[in-house]
């Protein structure tokens, strides 16, 4: 609690300290966060106004289990999710662990910022989310809470709907 205000301090570390390159280290993450939040409750406000219409990808981090979970948001709305009571009923192996361990024994790297999110496309998200889904099998594969290898879920893309890509091809209309 800060003396002066009454209130909790929130707890954010910068992409330019050193503290950033030691939680890399330690926790042998793909590269520096651009942001950590130790207390991922604390998290909450900051980010949800901060990366709102970003396309993010993050990291959780389980302190307790050591497990990691890597995610993107198109928009800052999927990170925000995990925020609402309703979404963790979810059943899925992050909002099981954030329900049954909390916030506070969480930890949120912002790992990086891709851009607007009017911008970035799902394809190019999913992409870079690719690359820390992979580190996260190869390196910690049974402390993974990520349920597919693939990211987005697996769900296959699909640029055009011109053609076979559209799901009314070759169907005569009546």
């Amino acid at each position: 609690m800060d003396e002066l205000t009454g209130r909790r301090k929130l707890f954010i570390r910068q992409f330019s300290s050193k503290c950033n390159k030691d939680y890399a280290e330690i926790l042998n993450l793909p590269k520096t966060p651009i942001e950590i939040y130790i207390n991922s409750l604390d998290a909450k406000s900051v980010v949800t106004k901060k990366y709102r219409w970003k396309s993010i990808i993050y990291i959780w981090f389980n302190s307790i289990t050591k497990a990691f979970y890597v995610g993107s948001s198109g928009g800052g709305f999927r990170l925000n999710d995990y925020f609402n009571i309703n979404y963790l009923s979810k059943n899925l192996a992050i909002c099981k662990s954030l329900k049954e361990y909390g916030y506070t024994k969480h930890m949120l790297f912002i790992m990086e910022v891709l851009g607007p999110s009017t911008i970035i496309t799902k394809k190019e998200l999913f992409q870079c989310e690719q690359v820390y889904i992979d580190w996260n099998f190869k390196t910690n594969k049974e402390l993974c809470l990520n349920r597919h290898p693939i990211a987005g879920g697996g769900k296959v893309i699909i640029s055009s709907r011109l053609g076979k890509n559209n799901p009314m091809y070759g169907i005569k209309k009546s």
